[in-house]
């Protein structure tokens, strides 16, 4: 007689393939649940789409400007009133049952456009949404300065009007975040390029300049005010700087240590060299070079460059991603 081995999943291998099952089910829910918001905003944005078209035909038939409110599953209309024009801001807002899962859609009547705004968890899904929240959040307060608004990464930045730092910093808490931290030289670099230098921002806006020739200021982060000689950012985050002193212009910094009392702030200028090529080899090479960052000290109101007559703006910093 032949004996016959019988085959079976030793306790090791079973507990492999459970491993295994539980991951897979968890892509699975994953993937699942992705797919789910995005058919539910993908319904959303249709239903806006429809509204716009039944409003701008209404508006060529000269009848009355309003539409058939359907709302889509988790999505309700800002208002039961069906008025084309909207509430107070003049959009028809369809807002989902929670915001952090789902983008907020809007239809703008006046433009005849359809947008989205989103304030959840940074993902691949309402990317878009998200710039067009913050966006739409920064250039809606006054203290902002028009068409200022500008992306890097996970940061949203602006300029907003400030007449000292406090009140820059004040005006950068009410967007949800503080007075720029520069977090690396690379950070440094993109904002002297995109928003400083040249008025690169100011210019890009549009905005009135009375002499674009002369130097402007900007407001940053970086203070002493709770310790002196302790270099800190208003936001509470820390850079790749050892307490942050590379930061500073040489004059300052070496040149000009009595006065480190009276300066508790900082400003970029409209001709920042820092972490450039940039010597001045005619007069003090050792304090007027880029090297280093040449962040400047000032008090609060920048009394030094106001008597100069140079107009003062703040950088707003606010980080869009979330954990």
């Amino acid at each position: 007689m032949i004996n016959k081995k019988k085959n079976g999943f030793t306790i090791i291998e079973l507990i492999i393939c459970f491993i295994i099952i539980s991951i897979l089910s968890q892509i699975g829910i994953v993937a699942f649940r992705g797919y789910s918001r995005r058919v539910k905003a993908f319904a959303a944005q249709n239903a806006l789409l429809n509204v716009r078209k039944e409003c701008q035909m209404n508006k060529d038939l000269k009848q009355d400007e309003t539409f058939t409110p359907i709302e889509p599953k988790s999505y309700s209309y800002s208002s039961r009133k069906n008025n084309c024009s909207g509430g107070s801001e003049n959009l028809v807002y369809l807002n989902p049952t929670d915001e952090n899962y789902l983008p907020t859609y809007f239809y703008d009547h006046n433009k005849g456009e359809v947008g989205c705004l989103y304030n959840g968890f940074i993902n691949n899904l309402f990317n878009k949404c998200v710039s067009k929240f913050y966006k739409f959040k920064f250039e809606k307060n006054k203290f902002v300065i028009k068409d200022t608004f500008i992306e890097r990464g996970c940061s949203a930045y602006a300029l907003v009007k400030g007449d000292n730092w406090k009140e820059a910093e004040n005006q950068a808490n009410k967007l949800g975040g503080n007075l720029v931290t520069i977090n690396n030289k690379e950070e440094y670099k993109w904002i002297q390029k995109n928003i400083v230098f040249g008025h690169k921002r100011l210019k890009d806006a549009k905005y009135n300049l009375k002499n674009p020739n002369s130097l402007s200021m900007y407001f940053v982060g970086l203070t002493d005010k709770k310790e002196e000689g302790k270099y800190e950012w208003s936001s509470g985050e820390s850079s790749e700087w050892n307490n942050n002193e590379d930061l500073i212009h040489r004059q300052n910094f070496l040149a000009q240590q009595h006065m480190a009392n009276n300066n508790d702030y900082f400003v970029m200028h409209s001709n920042d060299v820092g972490f450039s090529d940039y010597v001045n080899n005619e007069y003090r090479p050792d304090l007027y070079n880029g090297r280093v960052g040449t962040l400047t000290w000032v008090d609060n109101n920048s009394s030094y460059y106001k008597g100069w007559g140079t107009p003062h703006f703040g950088i707003a910093e606010v980080n869009k991603c979330k954990s």
